[in-house]
């Protein structure tokens, strides 16, 4: 079935999906990350601390971890179980696209 994904407030940037599983992460000109189970369209986690909107994102799925970067200047390493922050490299003097 097809299933909306309801929850941004502003439009979505990108996503990444795990073909291995229901999991997916999209990222959004809200300033945050979700991270979704599509198979019953419900939000795991929203991944809050960019101050700016997140440009993109990698995922690695097999450790449960992701890297995001936006218009902040800012990197930003999250946990996909907890839905925490890991760490965060600010720094650059503008966005990183």
């Amino acid at each position: 079935p097809i299933r909306e994904l309801e929850g941004h407030t502003q439009p979505v940037n990108g996503v990444a999906v795990d073909w291995d599983s229901t999991r997916a992460l999209t990222w959004s000109l809200d300033c945050t990350l979700r991270l979704w189970d599509v198979a019953c369209g419900a939000c795991l986690h929203v991944l809050q601390g960019h101050t700016g909107v997140v440009c993109d994102a990698e995922v690695d799925w097999e450790q449960g971890r992701a890297l995001s970067w936006g218009r902040d200047g800012s990197l930003r390493m999250w946990n996909l179980v907890s839905g925490k922050a890991m760490w965060e490299v600010i720094g650059h003097d503008e966005g990183i696209v």
